[in-house]
């Protein structure tokens, strides 16, 4: 058996993924529900909030047929069920309960906890890529979901023109009668499409048009590896994701910044295993690796870095921070932080690294540095 979590995102993108996975059964975290009605009464565009209604529209319809909580069957073979959140329970870690993506992926994670004595497979359906993120992080298997008939020509010059011009009812009629000649081709063609790889189907260029092209690489990247484990250019585009998502919430959201390192962490290391005289890399690794709370594995990769370069810029300033903060050793720290100063001189480029190498040294020198406020990205936490 084959079990289907879908995302927010997924049921608006296609209200019809209720019913477009044959055979399986469909499971549409609690969470869902509440964010459906915001956003039917929220701020957003017209097409969002008819779709946000016309899910709810099936629900309510597929309920009339059993409980939704206990599960129903569909007209296609498959079956439904609503999966409540259970508050009692622990979280995997660095997610909160309060964070709807957290919760629908921890959904996910339970039910195959609870598949592992059956083999039952479990699949997360998100094309939202900090959830993609934290599913890779917890070993959650993902697919995408393909909006390749979101925007067919029907959707944009048939059914979107009724809807706001209110097209007289014989034209609409033979519109309608054309679009579903075209529909039942589509959907058999998507439907064969999804069950042979739904992985590697193609996220919608209107969704891409949300992401940045950081994300966009990520993305794209995630979708490589899920075919090709060994593409070192996408494991080391997703590792560097990892550092950047680091960056970003270390502040707000340790617990999550963790996870983060370590999953960068790990693919810097698989990464390295292909490529192994990518310093950058390996200091980057390193770096990560501290952050995770290892300081002997961030020791060995820095020092192995200065080993092949000894005028690593990165690797010698970062041995500063893991020296000060990790090993609280001032004094080799201060001869790091002094050799990435020299380094840098009046390069413009690395001018955060020599102005942040400098406030430290002065620190030290005084003795009013807090060890726990170094940082490795040439500032402050």
């Amino acid at each position: 058996m084959r079990f289907v979590v879908l995302d927010t995102n997924v049921l608006l993108l296609d209200p019809h993924a209720l019913t477009s996975y044959p055979n399986d059964t469909v499971i549409v975290p609690e969470i869902v529900f509440a964010e459906l009605d915001k956003i039917k009464i929220g701020r957003t565009d017209s097409d969002t909030r008819y779709r946000g209604r016309e899910i709810t529209r099936k629900l309510f319809g597929l309920s009339e047929s059993g409980d939704l909580t206990k599960g129903v069957s569909l007209p296609n073979g498959g079956y439904l069920r609503i999966e409540p959140f259970d508050t009692t329970l622990p979280l995997p870690e660095g997610l909160s309960p309060k964070n709807p993506d957290d919760r629908i992926i921890t959904t996910a994670h339970r039910l195959i906890d609870a598949s592992a004595a059956t083999g039952d497979e479990v699949v997360l359906v998100t094309n939202d890529l900090n959830m993609l993120l934290k599913a890779q992080t917890l070993g959650v298997p993902f697919e995408h979901l393909s909006d390749s008939l979101n925007n067919t020509f029907a959707k944009r010059f048939i059914i979107r023109p009724a809807q706001k011009y209110r097209t007289p009812i014989v034209i609409l009629a033979i519109a309608i009668a054309l679009f579903a000649a075209t529909i039942f081709l589509a959907t058999r063609i998507n439907s064969t499409q999804m069950q042979q790889n739904t992985s590697t189907t193609a996220v919608s260029s209107e969704f891409r048009n949300f992401l940045d092209s950081k994300q966009i690489a990520g993305l794209d990247a995630l979708t490589s590896l899920q075919s090709n484990p060994n593409d070192a250019n996408a494991l080391l585009t997703v590792a560097n994701l990892y550092g950047t998502y680091y960056a970003n919430v270390v502040v707000s959201d340790p617990a999550t910044a963790t996870t983060y390192a370590k999953s960068g962490v790990q693919y810097y290391k698989r990464y390295l295993a292909i490529v192994s005289d990518d310093q950058d890399a390996r200091a980057s690794l390193g770096l990560l690796e501290f952050y995770t709370g290892d300081t002997d594995a961030a020791l060995s990769d820095l020092q192995a870095v200065i080993s092949a370069n000894p005028d690593h810029v990165r690797a010698n300033y970062d041995l500063g921070i893991v020296y000060l903060q990790g090993v609280q050793d001032s004094a080799t720290a201060r001869t790091y932080f002094e050799k990435a100063l020299s380094l840098t001189g009046d390069n413009a480029d690395e001018a955060s690294i020599n102005a942040s190498a400098q406030s430290y040294l002065d620190q030290i020198a005084t003795g009013e540095l807090d060890v726990g406020s170094a940082t490795a990205d040439g500032g402050k936490a």
